[in-house]
Parts: C-alpha cells; sequence; structure tokens
C-alpha cells in the first residue's frame, strides 16, 4: 500500500486516462486524515476536437479513510468537487455524436466485481460551455451547486467505475437545467433508458 500512495498521482493519471482513452491530468493528490485532496484534475477531449477539454475541477476534496478505499465495497462518506468546467463539444450537425458519448463509449465496458457507494456529492460552481460542429462555442450561466445522494453500483447507473457514474450524473443534471434533447438522443441506450425525461 506504501508504493501504491506514493506514486499515487501517476497511477490515478495512468488508470483514468487507460480508462476513457484520453489524456488525463492533475497537480496535487495528498491525504490527511480521512481527507484526500485532489487539485486542477482535467479530463482532455478526444483527438480532433475544437476545445481541449472535456472536464476541469479545481478542487475536489474526498472524505474517507484509507480503509474504507480500499475496502469492498469503497465507501465515501462526502466528495466535492469545486469550480468545474464541463465542455460539451458536437462533431456533426446533426448533433448525433459529441465528446460525451465518445468518452462514455470508449470506458471498459466489463464489469467490475468492486463495489462502491458515494454517500454525497457536491458540485459547486459548475459552468457548461457547448460547442457545435460550425466551431461556434457557447458559455451557459455558472450553477451554483448541485447535490446528488448514495451514487453506487446499484444505484441504476450501468457504469462500473466510479469516475463514470459521477460524470454521468453531472451530464444528466446539465441536460435537464438546459434542455438538450439531441444531446440525450446520441447517448448510448444503456445510459439514455435512465435519463428522467
Amino acid at each position: 500500500m506504501f508504493f501504491v500512495w506514493t506514486s499515487r498521482m501517476s497511477l490515478l493519471s495512468y488508470y483514468l486516462s487507460k480508462d476513457l482513452k484520453v489524456p488525463v491530468t492533475l497537480s496535487t493528490l495528498d491525504y490527511e486524515k480521512g481527507h484526500i485532496f485532489i487539485r486542477n484534475l482535467t479530463i482532455a477531449n478526444p483527438s480532433g476536437s475544437v476545445s481541449s477539454t472535456a472536464f476541469q475541477s479545481e478542487k475536489i476534496d474526498i472524505h474517507s479513510s484509507l480503509t474504507r478505499l480500499f475496502s469492498n465495497p469503497l465507501i465515501i462518506e462526502d466528495l466535492q468537487l469545486s469550480n468545474v468546467n464541463v465542455n460539451i463539444e458536437y462533431y456533426d450537425n446533426g448533433q448525433s455524436s459529441s465528446n460525451w458519448t465518445i468518452l462514455v463509449k470508449s470506458s471498459k465496458k466489463k464489469k467490475s466485481s468492486h463495489r462502491y457507494l458515494i454517500k454525497r456529492v457536491v458540485i459547486n460552481n459548475l459552468t457548461v460551455s457547448i460547442t457545435q460542429s460550425s466551431g461556434n462555442t457557447k458559455t451557459y450561466p455558472t450553477l451554483q451547486q448541485m447535490v446528488f445522494y448514495d451514487i453506487s453500483d446499484e444505484s441504476g447507473i450501468p457504469v462500473d467505475q466510479i469516475e463514470k457514474a459521477i460524470f454521468n450524473e453531472i451530464i444528466k443534471s446539465i441536460l435537464r437545467e438546459y434542455s438538450l434533447p439531441s444531446l440525450i438522443k446520441s447517448i448510448p441506450g444503456r445510459v439514455k433508458s435512465l435519463l428522467p425525461f
């Protein structure tokens, strides 16, 4: 466990990059008595995109002990993301393909035996930008706060990795907030069937 924790930044970046098939970077990953700090997490867009990033968060604070993080089920009491930027980019005029549909499809399909429960997720200051296939970008007003409860492998989200569960919740909330039916249609069937529309 000591080796894993001392190699924490490179291992987390590698794992996320391998899963999403795009570069993932972060500037800080520290642990202090039940509190994990991640700073400046960035997920790049697929190759050929106009915008460089799909997701950025300046601060991610995770409240959980190392014992619970390495247990099965993995349990996180509280997860807070602050100053978050989500970029949605369409690749065709019909808006049937976007960066997020590619990221979701690129993720591993194999079912994980590792269970997890995130009791509360709080997103502070979420800004959404949408880039059309023409290259025009619109940035929407910042959402001050979004709160989710009990995100788990049994909560109905058909994904087996924690980061995908969280990102799917974010995207679903963006769709509800801004009414983007074309993006809903482009989401894979298993995910789309869970959207409350």
